[in-house]
C-alpha cells in the first residue's frame, strides 16, 4: 500500500487499487457488483474532493430535477394488438434481420420480460429445452401443423422417434436468461424458467416455430470467442445455476451482419423496437412500455395477476403495480378467451378474434354481454383479488383438507352410532 501511495495522486491511487479488485473477482469468478459499488464511492469521493464546473453543474440540475419532477409523457398504455400486428408482418420477411427481430419482439410479446433478459437467453439445456406434451386442447387450438418439431429434430434439439406428432402433441419450449438483471444481486446465475407452448392456430406468431427457423437460419455461423454480457461482465464461458462446470454456449439472439458474429445487445434490441414497432405507429412511449403493455393485456383478458408477475420475472410486486399493471380495456371480451390454456395463448387468441366478426355470446354464460370494456375492467379486478401469497393458498388449502377430514370423520361416527 505505501508502495503504491508514493508519488502519486489519490486518483491514481484509487485507480489502481480499483483494477486489483477487479482482477481479483475475475480470478475468484464472482460477481462484478462489488466492483460496480466501489467504483461508484470512489467516484462520489473524487467529484466531492476535487468538484469542477461540470461537475457542480451537473449536481444543480439533479437538484431541481428532484425537486421539480417531470410528469410522464405518455402515462396510457399502447395499443399491444397493432403491434402485434407488425409482428406478424415482420415474420413474413426472408431477411436475416427481419426473422431475429420477429424472434426477439415475439419473446418480449408473450413472455413480458425485459430485452435484457431476452438477450442472454444462451444455446444451451441450462437456458433453453424443448419437449413433446400431449395436451387435451381445444379444436381451434390444433387448426395446422408446423415443421417446429421436424427442425428441431434436425438440429439435435428433440429425440429421433421416426414419426411425426400427433395430433394433440405439442412442442413446448423453456427458456430463461443467464446472469439476467434480477439474478445479479441475489448471486444466482439464471432466471427462472419460462414456458411458451407451440402455437398451431396462429403459425405466423408461433414461439416455438420462430425459434427453430432462427436455429436453423444460424447454425453455421461462426460466433465470438468473447460475447459482452453488459457493461461489466464478459462472458466466454457459461456455468450452471451454482457456477460450476463452465460449457461452451452461443447466444441464441446474435449480430445480423459480419463473418465473426456477436451476441445481439440490449441497446441494440431497444433500438430495434423503437425503429421498427414504435416509430411506425406514431408512438411516443419508450420501448420498455411494451412490458407495461403485456402485462396489462394479460391482465384485462383474465390472465391471473400471480402468472404475469411469474413469466415477466418480477422482483418487486410494489414496482409492478406501481409502474406497469394499468386496468386496459380489450377489444374482445375475456369470456371468449378463457378456453385458452396457457398464457402466451391468450394474448394470440384474443388478436385473431379481434380480426373476425364475432357472434353474440350466450346470455345464460355472461349475464351482460353488451358491455365488453366493463368485463374487461371486471376481469382485470378479479384477477388482481386473487394474487395473495403462496403462504395464504398453502393455508387455505390445508384448511380445506381438513376440514374435509373433519366431515368424513363425523360421517362415520355418524354411521357407527346407527348400526
Amino acid at each position: 500500500m505505501r508502495e503504491i501511495a508514493e508519488h502519486r495522486t489519490q486518483a491514481e491511487v484509487l485507480t489502481t487499487l480499483l483494477s486489483s479488485l477487479a482482477d481479483k473477482l475475475q480470478s475468484e469468478k464472482k460477481s462484478a457488483s462489488t466492483y460496480a459499488m466501489a467504483a461508484s464511492a470512489v467516484t462520489h469521493y473524487l467529484q466531492a474532493s476535487e468538484p469542477s464546473p461540470s461537475i457542480i453543474l451537473a449536481n444543480t440540475n439533479k437538484a431541481h430535477r428532484r425537486a421539480h419532477p417531470s410528469v410522464a409523457r405518455n402515462d396510457r398504455v399502447p395499443d399491444l394488438h397493432k403491434i402485434i400486428d407488425v409482428i406478424q408482418d415482420l415474420g413474413k420477411e426472408d431477411d436475416e434481420k427481419a426473422k431475429r427481430d420477429h424472434l426477439a419482439f415475439l419473446l418480449m410479446v408473450l413472455t413480458g420480460r425485459r430485452a435484457s433478459d431476452t438477450v442472454r437467453i444462451w444455446r444451451h439445456g441450462h437456458c433453453l429445452r424443448f419437449s413433446i406434451s400431449k395436451l387435451d386442447a381445444p379444436g381451434w387450438a390444433r387448426q395446422h401443423r408446423s415443421e417446429a418439431g421436424e427442425t428441431l429434430r434436425e438440429l439435435g434439439w428433440l429425440p429421433e422417434n421416426g414419426s411425426g406428432l400427433a395430433e394433440k402433441e405439442f412442442t413446448v419450449v423453456e427458456m430463461r436468461a443467464y446472469m439476467g438483471k434480477t439474478c445479479q444481486p441475489t448471486g444466482t446465475r439464471c432466471d427462472p424458467w419460462v414456458a411458451l407452448t407451440e402455437n398451431r392456430f396462429c403459425v405466423a406468431l408461433c414461439p416455438v416455430l420462430a425459434i427453430a427457423r432462427c436455429l436453423k437460419m444460424t447454425n453455421g455461423h461462426k460466433i465470438e470467442t468473447q460475447l459482452r454480457c453488459d457493461q461489466h461482465t464478459v462472458v466466454r464461458n457459461i456455468t450452471d445455476p451454482r457456477g460450476r462446470d463452465e460449457m461452451r454456449a452461443e447466444p441464441l439472439l446474435m449480430s445480423a451482419n459480419g463473418k465473426t458474429r456477436t451476441g445481439l445487445q440490449s441497446s441494440t434490441l431497444r433500438s430495434r423496437v423503437r425503429k421498427t414497432i414504435l416509430m411506425p405507429l406514431g408512438l411516443e412511449n419508450t420501448p420498455h412500455a411494451l412490458r407495461a403493455a403485456v402485462t396489462s393485456y394479460k391482465s384485462a383478458c383474465g390472465v391471473p395477476v400471480n402468472v404475469v408477475k411469474l413469466t415477466g420475472n418480477w422482483s418487486s410486486s410494489e414496482s409492478f403495480e406501481k409502474h406497469y399493471y394499468r386496468v386496459t380495456p380489450t377489444p374482445v371480451n375475456p369470456v371468449r378467451v378463457r378456453d385458452a390454456m396457457y398464457h402466451d395463448w391468450v394474448l394470440t387468441r384474443a388478436h385473431v378474434l379481434s380480426k373476425v366478426s364475432l357472434p353474440p355470446l350466450d346470455p345464460g354464460d355472461v349475464p351482460d354481454a353488451s358491455n365488453d370494456q366493463a368485463i374487461a375492467r371486471a376481469f382485470a379486478s378479479e384477477a388482481t383479488r386473487h394474487t395473495r401469497s403462496t403462504s395464504h393458498r398453502r393455508r387455505d388449502i390445508i384448511n380445506s383438507h381438513a376440514n374435509r377430514r373433519a366431515s368424513r370423520s363425523a360421517v362415520c361416527v355418524e354411521r357407527r352410532a346407527q348400526r
